[in-house]
């Protein structure tokens, strides 16, 4: 288990107060990172959910200046004899200002209905660093209709596009005394404090364990492979595809509806209350001039499927059955 630590939370007013050099704020982030940084699970988070804002502006709210945050950071970077990775976490739909800063070790991104991978892409193809979708929709705070399909659509698409995402379930950071009733209603009073996933009615995690299955038994990670989306069509919110030289992983994430974004609210209104279609899924994809294996995988059961030999060139890749499908090929 790795564990992200943030030292300075949302307490704009202590980002300040680092910054004009106050004493007991600077001794406060050297103790935490001489007595954590040496633990080889921790990672650094300089601040969550601020808005990165010119110099020139006066700061409100959440807004803090990149400034400030260089700061902090290079004081932490420079006292790092472990190379504890560091990050900064900014608000929804504000990307990460960091990319470029010597000091940045991972592209931190806060957004909503990233089914398709499309952000992780964006930052990718102009990033040397891994990059996290660290915050999309909850599954109790903007929630989808469907958590199960909703968050396995969303993992693979986020690990096919070439990086990963995390799944926000129980409402482990409000305490049971504390009423949020923007996020919490009174009816779902009983789900605040930390308890067990399926005592508190999960389910949009149900799936995560046949990700894992399908790498471990397939024996096959993504180092060096590259996402392309245009070999299998070029419509991500339906097929993700990335590969190698020898090795074709494609998403046939088969949602009942897709949609353009709406450009007041931000989001997908039709992604929230998609499900997985009931009819069966199929594309075609260019391979090299080769025999391929071609085995079908079913991101809900955990099951192979259909393990057959095909040539290269254009092959059609229709799904077993109806809902979401992954299919693998491998060179011979």
């Amino acid at each position: 288990m790795n564990l992200q630590l943030i030292p300075f939370g949302e307490d704009t007013e202590e980002l300040k107060r680092y910054f004009e050099g106050d004493p007991v704020s600077y001794a406060m982030v050297q103790y935490a990172q001489a007595r954590f940084s040496a633990y080889p699970n921790i990672q650094w988070c300089i601040s969550n959910d601020r808005e990165i804002v010119a110099d020139s502006v006066v700061m409100t709210g959440r807004q803090v200046t990149a400034q400030i945050i260089d700061k902090i950071a290079q004081d932490m970077k420079a006292r790092e004899p472990w190379g504890t990775l560091l990050t900064n976490h900014q608000s929804r739909y504000r990307g990460y200002d960091f990319v470029d800063a010597p000091w940045s070790d991972i592209v931190t991104l806060e957004d909503v209905d990233q089914v398709d991978g499309r952000l992780i892409a964006e930052y990718r193809n102009t990033a040397s660093d891994p990059v996290v979708l660290d915050e999309d929709r909850y599954e109790l705070y903007i929630k989808p209709d469907d958590p199960r399909y909703y968050f396995r659509r969303m993992m693979w698409a986020s690990l096919l596009s070439g990086g990963h995402a995390t799944y926000g379930g129980i409402h482990t950071y409000i305490s049971y005394d504390e009423k949020d009733r923007e996020r919490v209603p009174d009816a779902n009073m009983h789900l605040l404090g930390v308890q067990g996933y399926y005592d508190a009615g999960m389910t949009g995690a149900d799936d995560f364990q046949y990700i894992a299955k399908f790498f471990t038994e397939s024996g096959l990670n993504l180092v060096g492979m590259e996402p392309n989306d245009n070999l299998v069509g070029g419509e991500p919110q339906k097929f993700k595809c990335i590969h190698n030289d020898s090795i074709y992983i494609v998403y046939l994430a088969n949602p009942d509806q897709t949609a353009e974004i709406s450009a007041t609210q931000k989001k997908y209104e039709s992604i929230r209350t998609a499900n997985a279609a009931n009819a069966i899924p199929k594309t075609s994809i260019t391979l090299p001039n080769s025999k391929f294996l071609f085995h079908w995988y079913n991101p809900r059961t955990g099951e192979w499927r259909e393990k057959k030999e095909v040539n290269g060139g254009d092959v059609e890749l229709k799904a077993p059955g109806d809902q979401d499908w992954v299919v693998l090929l491998k060179k011979k």
